[in-house]
């Protein structure tokens, strides 16, 4: 097992994976209604010159990446709440990265404001060139559900590690991810999540992104619905198939979706503009997703053709 900032990690675990993200300018992501997961305000890169061997890392080097890293993002480090850590697993080599992240963030933390750390390693092991991209899913799933989710294997945490004096914590429980609060200008102000991933490659290669939670400035919310908004399409290739798809179309909006507004407009959107259009097609006009969900039931179970646009 891998055991990022556990005891007992002895090494390297290999995983295989592979992520997928779709980047797109913010101002452009707007006008075109994107969902936005979050926005990175920066990335760099740098390499650890040399060590003492091929898979020992440079505290100096990462420390350097971050520090420079939150610099040219314009970010403070008081403002960052969470680090999702490279976490390698093991005994030296997460005192190591603790060391570096120590020498940028130990003059800005008290033990009760300290930041929480985690690795994803210890889930699915080390997936090679996915590593940094599964610790960026994280990350954004964190965002969208406001939690932070615990580190695992760490029960009993590296005794390398002197935690109780670190500006860090290891994230060891699943709790609500709480917006960090800051005095500016006479008034307390609400920062958005901002959380760092760290990369960090045998032979040397240091990667860093900072994330920050995207929110939507509020004169752009627009809650009023169109006449277009308001209608729904849904197709498949025979009647049998219809039905399994206003199924499964229920079971996804009781299990996932919100009821605001904003969440009514893109899925609206979504199925008049991403989906192709089959054979056999029904259409629904609702005020709101609790409406659509009724007529899509009451179509089920009564084939109620006055549904029917």
């Amino acid at each position: 097992r891998c055991r990022s900032f556990g005891e007992g990690g002895s090494g390297y675990v290999p995983g295989e994976g592979v992520g997928v993200l779709i980047l797109k300018p913010l101002k452009k992501a707007i006008a075109s209604g994107d969902n936005i997961y979050c926005t990175i305000k920066g990335t760099h890169i740098n390499h650890g010159g040399r060590t003492r061997g091929y898979t020992v890392p440079n505290p100096k080097s990462q420390a350097k990446l971050i520090s420079e890293s939150l610099e040219l993002a314009g970010i403070d480090s008081h403002y960052v709440s969470y680090i999702e850590a490279h976490g390698t697993g093991t005994a030296l080599g997460d005192p190591i990265e603790i060391e570096g992240i120590e020498k940028v963030f130990s003059d800005n933390r008290n033990h009760d404001n300290k930041i929480s750390i985690g690795s994803v390693k210890s889930n699915i092991g080390h997936l090679e060139a996915a590593a940094g991209m599964a610790g960026i899913m994280k990350v954004i799933l964190q965002m969208k559900y406001k939690q932070l989710v615990p580190s695992i294997h760490t029960d009993e945490l590296n005794q390398n590690i002197d935690f109780d004096n670190s500006s860090v914590k290891v994230q060891r429980v699943l709790e609500p991810w709480k917006h960090r609060m800051v005095w500016e200008e006479g008034e307390e102000k609400q920062i958005p999540y901002i959380a760092t991933v760290s990369s960090f490659g045998a032979g040397g290669s240091n990667g860093h992104v900072i994330l920050q939670e995207y929110t939507k400035p509020n004169e752009d919310i627009d809650t009023r619905l169109s006449e277009l908004d308001k209608l729904f399409l849904f197709s498949a290739n025979n009647e049998s198939s219809l039905k399994e798809v206003l199924t499964k179309f229920i079971e996804a909006i009781d299990n996932n979706f919100n009821q605001s507004d904003q969440t009514i407009k893109h899925i609206s959107y979504t199925l008049k503009t991403g989906r192709e259009a089959r054979n056999v097609r029904i259409a629904f006009r609702a005020e709101n997703l609790l409406g659509l969900r009724e007529k899509v039931q009451s179509y089920l179970e009564h084939e109620g053709r006055e549904n029917i646009v």
